[in-house]
């Protein structure tokens, strides 16, 4: 069938793949690349999977624990990340589309807030489990096994050092500090953000460069699209969870 698909999460160029690809069917194995177009086939998806995500992440967590770095979290906070992971792949499925190339990644904004809950090590390994979601789903796009693992392991873990203002923000809630608490809400949300679109651009960059308009380099074409969907979703971010701040600080307290 013809590609139709929502580019929601897909990082480096959303509107500019177009090709025939495969309509896989259930089998979990059919989740991966189809050579003759370079991309992994999107499935149909819908919210119903979500039980069944949170599910299998929470089973996987034991075997993650013991292969990175997750000895020094509480096994709570570990429950607690693959929650927000999942609410942030059901976000993915919202069409955000600006124009055929910017997408808002609104997922950014559950973790964000897990971030800012529990800081920079729970929220990167959030920020890891959200990315093997997209995998999980059929939404992920692969041109190899490089590109791949950039764009969905490496470049989701890093949106959890929105959490370096972890510490900060929980300061400024006890010491009553409105005002900083709005700044310090914004610069996780663009630190985050920005820390994972860098390497959706270095991906661009790289491999996804053909994909360029006539005329137009990689470089400037990575940097566009991925700058502007970056700079889009980090505003969008930032307005909500200001707002949640403002009504709720209870959410932002661990």
């Amino acid at each position: 069938m013809k590609w139709q698909g929502k580019l929601n999460e897909h990082p480096s160029q959303r509107g500019a793949v177009k090709a025939e690809i495969e309509s896989f069917d259930s089998d979990p194995s059919n989740l991966f690349v189809s050579t003759s177009v370079g991309i992994v086939t999107e499935r149909e998806s819908s919210f119903s999977i979500t039980p069944v995500i949170l599910l299998f992440c929470v089973a996987l967590f034991n075997t993650i624990e013991e292969v990175f770095y997750m000895q020094g979290i509480r096994f709570k906070v570990a429950v607690e990340g693959t929650i927000f992971a999942a609410l942030a792949i059901v976000l993915s499925l919202v069409p955000t589309n600006i124009g055929p190339s910017i997408t808002v990644s609104l997922g950014t904004i559950p973790l964000t807030l897990f971030a800012l809950r529990r800081g920079t090590k729970a929220a990167i390994f959030s920020g890891f489990l959200w990315g093997i979601l997209h995998f999980l789903i059929g939404n992920a796009y692969i041109l190899s096994f490089v590109q791949g693992f950039i764009e969905y392991f490496i470049a989701f873990a890093f949106i959890g050092f929105a959490g370096l203002f972890s510490n900060k923000l929980q300061s400024a809630i006890k010491n009553g500090k409105q005002k900083d608490l709005y700044l310090i809400v914004c610069l996780s949300a663009f630190t985050g953000t920005f820390a994972r679109f860098f390497w959706h651009f270095w991906a661009g960059y790289v491999y996804w460069g053909s994909y360029a308009p006539e005329g137009m380099g990689a470089f400037l074409y990575s940097f566009l699209t991925n700058g502007a969907s970056g700079l889009m979703t980090a505003i969008v971010a930032s307005i909500v969870l200001v707002l949640l701040i403002k009504s709720s600080k209870r959410l932002f307290v661990p």
